[in-house]
């Protein structure tokens, strides 16, 4: 008698991990991250522009959060829920997509 196949399991999504994160290409922007997903604000751009985390918040930018999913639908989901109905989902994307590099499941609210 054969045993049950089991299904294929993809592997749990690797949340970045807390620090600094200089932008690409370098003179821009350092990113802090403080190693919690999926909370609002858990994201600071900073104001200075030598890419370290220095500086202050950059103004704009309070509210940055990061969300770990799979895809795009994924993660405007996780945003939605966290910011609410009126959260304008037009800006969700990748980190990488915004100069920094924090994996491929690092979605920008």
């Amino acid at each position: 008698m054969m045993a049950a196949c089991a299904p294929p399991t993809s592997a749990p999504l690797e949340p970045p991990l807390a620090g600094c994160y200089p932008s690409m290409p370098p003179g821009n922007r350092g990113l802090s991250y403080t190693g919690t997903p999926d909370v609002k604000s858990n994201v600071t751009v900073h104001a200075a522009t030598d890419n370290t985390c220095t500086g202050g918040v950059e103004p704009g930018t309070e509210k940055a959060t990061l969300v770990v999913a799979s895809n795009r639908a994924e993660a405007v989901a996780k945003c939605l829920d966290l910011w609410g109905l009126g959260y304008d989902s037009t800006y969700v994307t990748l980190f990488r997509s915004w100069a920094w590099d924090l994996g491929p499941s690092a979605w920008a609210c």
